[in-house]
């Protein structure tokens, strides 16, 4: 089983996570800074290979590299995952879990962008596991009518500036 590193600001730190990544291939890192909204955990490495990393938000560290885990060593054998993939195929549950395009790296994962990121290169990207629950949004009891209306694009326009008038 993978050894979770443990984000620090010291100097040994990045070698302790490039140690790791040279002896495994990959490796994950657990952030849980007060200033962000939850916990990430990441994996690093993984760009080495030409994929995305991988990234979870709101889970502990444990849990963080459960999900993690089975992708990485996916990636590793040689499966490539793409945005918008269900990747249920590597769990043992089941669980369903989706992958989606995620831009900001630079400020959630800046272990990997300080480690492999070229100057002026674009950042690392990476790709956020979402799972189910989270997916199908809040429960409702009352379900929503569907309403589907037909307007020419003109007609639709006028509607939508005088909407757009009525609430200035």
């Amino acid at each position: 089983m993978t050894e979770i590193c443990y984000r620090r600001l010291d100097d040994a730190y990045p070698r302790q996570v490039l140690q790791q990544v040279d002896s495994q291939g990959w490796a994950v890192e657990h952030d849980a800074r007060p200033e962000w909204p939850a916990p990430v955990t990441s994996t690093i490495g993984l760009c080495l290979r030409g994929h995305p990393e991988f990234m979870v938000f709101g889970c502990d560290a444990s849990a963080g590299l459960a999900l993690l885990e089975p992708l990485a060593l996916a990636v590793q054998d040689g499966h490539r995952l793409h945005d918008c993939d269900e990747p249920n195929r590597f769990y043992p549950g089941v669980e369903r879990i989706e992958l989606i395009y995620f831009p900001l790296t630079t400020t959630y994962l800046p272990t990997v962008n300080q480690l492999f990121r070229r100057d002026g290169a674009a950042p690392i990207p990476a790709q956020l596991l979402l799972r189910a629950e989270l997916l199908q949004g809040p429960p409702t009891d009352v379900p929503r009518p569907i309403t589907r209306t037909t307007y020419l694009v003109s007609e639709y326009r006028t509607r939508h500036a005088a909407k757009a008038g009525g609430e200035s």
